[in-house]
Formats: C-alpha cells, structure tokens, sequence
C-alpha cells in the first residue's frame, strides 16, 4: 500500500494522492445513499499520459480502477464493489484544448463542466448542439458520455453521444487511442466516423470499457434567440398526446413534463402562474432569426390547442435555459435537497411516447400498496418526462427524510465546491443541510429501507415495460434484460480490452 501510494505520487504530484477517511468518502460515494466499500486511494491525474500511466500501475498489479466524473451518480457509478483499488477522480483533467471555427467542433478534457465549456463559448456565436444536463455546474463532459445524458437540446437533437465526434480514452491496460477522425494520424478530430464507430462504444459504457481523458464536441452557430411558453392540459393523456406532436416534429429544442405533485414546491419558489394549473407542459425553442423562432412558437400553440391545451401566463423552461445548469431552483446544492431538507433519487426509462401513461400508471398502483409506509415515513413521489427526439424518458424520482451524506453536504456547504461553483449555498440548500447536522444517526433508517423498496420495485417495473435506461451503473439489470447472446458479447468484449477486469468492474453487470 506504502509502495503503491509512492509510485501513483510519483507519477501525478503528492498533493494528488490521498488516503484520507474523508476524501475516501467524499470521492466514494455516490447519491444512492447505500452501503459501498472503500477504495485505498484518491489519485487526480491531470493529463491523458498521467492517467495511462496510473492505469498501466493498477493494471500491473491487478488493481481496481473507479473513474469519478462530478459525482451525481444515483446508480453506484464509480463506487468500489470491494474493499481497495483507486479511485480516479478527473477533476483535474479540465482543459478546454480546442474551439474549432472552421470544422464547428470543440475539444475539451473529459473533467471539464458543461458551465465551463459553456463560458468558453459565450461572445463566440457558437453553441454545443447538445449542451449539457441540468446538472451541469457540477456534472462533467467524461461521466455524461458514459452515462449518455439528456436535456438541453435533446428534444431536438439527442444525447451528448448524438452530438459527439470523437474521444481520446485510456484503455484498462494503459494505451491511448483517438476514436472518430482523431484516428487518422494527421487527421482533424472533425467527424465521427472513421471505419467502425468506436467513439460509439464507450457512449454509456458507464466507464467499463476505458477512462475518456478528452472528447470532441459539435458545434452549432448560436441560434438568435428562444421562445419559451408553458401549457395547460386537462389530462395527462392530453399533454402527452400533444407533447409527442411537437416532439416527432422537432419544433422544441427541450420539451418536458413534472407531475402535478411538483406543482405546489414550484409555486413556493416563485413560479405563481401555474397556480391553479392541472398537467403543465414546458417548451423552448429556438431558430437562426426571430422569424422562424417565431413561426415555430405558433406552430407548437396550434399543436397544444388541437390536444386540448391553453398558454400560461408565464413559463418555466425560459428561466432554465437563461441561468443553465443550475438544477431545478437554486443550483445543484439546492437539487439535490428539497426545501424540507429530504433527499431523493430517480429511476429512469426511455419508451416510445404510446407506453408512458401504461407505465406510469402501473408505477402509481404500486405507489398505492405503499400508502401507509409512504404516509408514516414521509415518503413521496413525482414524474419527471422530457423529450429525447422522438422519444421520450420518463422518470419517476422518490423523496424521503434522510441524513445528508458526505457528498451532500459537500455540494451544499464545503468551501472546495463553493469556490468551484462560484457562489455561496442558497437558503434553500443551508436550510437542508442544518437539517441534516441535527438529525441523529440511525433515525431515518425506516425511511431509506421504504424508499430504497419502492425504488427498486419501480426499477422492475420500468425493465419489465420495455424501457432502456443511460446511467446504468451498478444499479439497473442490463444483463438480465438483454439477451445472451448480447449480454455474453458485451462480457467478451470487456474481457478482450480489459483481461485483468480493473476497469470500473461490476457495471453494466461485468
């Protein structure tokens, strides 16, 4: 262990290795709020040879190596499955190394935020055709692409993997390789392809397959402006009738739903227009001139009209794209707490617009066998949908009481993130986070177990619909829902890049 500390210093600096409990913790654990072992190092590699380099120690000596991103995992994304290894955390690889004008591509470290990349781009006229997820203050460029996230600009463009050229990666036994036109050796990274896709196979790999040390980007010129509006459904089958209307038409470049039961917390913080409101859809979109913003604005009103809906007086989706990536009110210390200071986590599912009132409903049901737990534990739920081009996910986030744990607590108050994320902690996040201190250990235990119960029934129930799900971690069952066949070719495929198994094992069910 001495010696192992040693070498990694050696290789990245002694300030950026550590085997404190602290940071084992803070870097270890993820938001799922479980159990998970310790790894016995922190190491922050800086550059794409550094992280070879710990990479071909760890493989050397068959060690696990746990890629960390910005940490908003809910699914046990980078946490250790036994006792040991490294965790590699990619704060330090946050270069912005490229915009390029002429091929309309930017190229960027893997640890770098979506804000980061977006103050890169600010006076330039340019935008990232994807831009990053509402996590974006904190959530990274290298742990998006393995997770292959939504939402700004899904609705009309996709994934981050749908907007992505190539990547740089490291390999489980410490080579680098460019993907895409990055492969051709005096070759622009420009355009995706280039023989077979390989920069689509590390797309939501979870980090099995290699650790992304830098990633090219598309670009866009940025479009004249937006047009915001909300809308009012009698019902859900209403709004989502209308809703995937404007979706197949790719008229809104984000379009999204939160269940009534959203509706109070969102008045409360300052959103008084949906007052009164029933099933309230959100859209944005956007154009090259005013005119078409415009004649796309009334096209998604005649759309909403036809399915029963009427405009509200304000709008909630303008907001999120003027102060982007600051969560759902308040930024990400304030996202991951409710104004009564309870936690929660999400489950997830991509279907076909046609399944999601099927799905919903079932989950709701489910919802119903838990009523008197939920009402003795304060344990509640609400959907989250948004458009994915022409599909859509659909998520259904489950709220408890709960102690805040190490990472929490961090992003609410720790002074390493206040000075990342610029600004001090809302009202809202300290709030939470005093909440949190007075709490005595043990005390919620009841409340997890209901909620983490609900949680994974809701996850069987989401598989067994059909759904496909990003973020798969170690938390959803890719492989008992896949074939064998595929399930034994992505096992073959991880034994041949990686054959000691040290790269992030136990996701995707490796």
């Amino acid at each position: 262990m001495k010696q192992l500390e040693s070498d990694l210093k050696q290789i990245v600096g002694h300030r950026y290795v550590s085997a404190a409990k602290k940071d084992l913790a803070y870097y270890g654990t993820d938001l799922s709020l479980r159990e998970v072992a310790s790894a016995d190092l922190v190491v922050q590699p800086s550059t794409t040879g550094e992280v070879a380099a710990v990479v071909r120690l760890a493989n050397d000596q068959a060690l696990p190596v746990y890629p960390r991103g910005g940490g908003l995992s809910y699914t046990l994304g980078y946490t250790p499955i036994t006792p040991g290894g490294i965790l590699l955390d990619t704060s330090r690889l946050n270069t912005i190394t490229e915009i390029d004008t002429d091929s309309m591509s930017i190229t960027a470290q893997t640890g770098c935020t979506w804000l980061e990349l977006h103050k890169a781009l600010k006076d330039s006229g340019l935008r990232m055709a994807f831009w990053g997820p509402l996590s974006g203050e904190g959530s990274t460029l290298g742990g998006c692409i393995s997770n292959n996230v939504v939402w700004y600009g899904s609705g009309k463009y996709g994934t981050v993997g749908d907007s992505l050229l190539g990547l740089e990666v490291v390999t489980p036994t410490g080579e680098a390789i460019r993907t895409g036109s990055g492969a051709h050796v005096d070759g622009w990274r420009h355009f995706r392809y280039y023989g077979p896709d390989l920069t689509g196979m590390f797309v939501g790999d979870c980090g099995a397959f290699g650790v992304k040390t830098e990633a090219t980007l598309e670009l866009i010129p940025e479009p004249h402006g937006h047009q915001s509006m909300s809308f009012d459904f009698p019902t859900l089958g209403d709004l989502l009738a209308g809703m995937a209307e404007i979706a197949h038409s790719r008229l809104a470049t984000e379009v999204f739903y939160l269940s009534s039961k959203r509706l109070d917390s969102l008045i409360k913080a300052g959103y008084t227009f949906l007052a009164g409101a029933t099933e309230v859809l959100h859209a944005s979109t956007e154009g090259t001139d005013a005119g078409v913003v415009a004649a796309n604005s009334d096209a998604i009103r005649d759309i909403v009209k036809q399915h029963g809906g009427r405009e509200l007086a304000g709008e909630l989706a303008g907001k999120w794209r003027d102060e982007p990536y600051m969560g759902f009110v308040g930024g990400i210390a304030s996202s991951l707490v409710t104004v009564n200071g309870e936690v929660w986590a999400p489950v997830h599912g991509i279907v076909p617009f046609a399944a999601v009132l099927e799905l919903t409903e079932k989950v709701d049901k489910l919802a119903e066998t838990y009523a008197e737990a939920f009402e003795r534990e304060h344990v509640y739920h609400y959907h989250l949908m948004c458009a994915v081009k022409g599909q859509i996910l659909v998520e259904t986030n489950i709220v408890w009481p709960d102690e805040l744990d190490p990472l929490r607590r961090a992003y609410v108050l720790d002074p390493r993130n206040v000075k990342m994320l610029g600004k001090v902690p809302s009202g809202m996040a300290v709030k939470a986070l005093f909440k949190g201190i007075t709490r005595r250990r043990g005390r919620f235990d009841e409340a997890r177990r209901v909620a983490s119960d609900f949680r994974n029934d809701v996850a069987q129930i989401y598989q067994d619909h059909g759904s496909v799900n990003f973020q798969i971690g170690r938390y959803y069952d890719f492989a008992g829902h896949v074939s064998d066949t595929y399930s034994d070719y992505v096992r073959s495929l991880k034994q041949t890049l990686d054959p000691n198994g040290i790269m992030n094992p136990g996701v995707l069910g490796t």
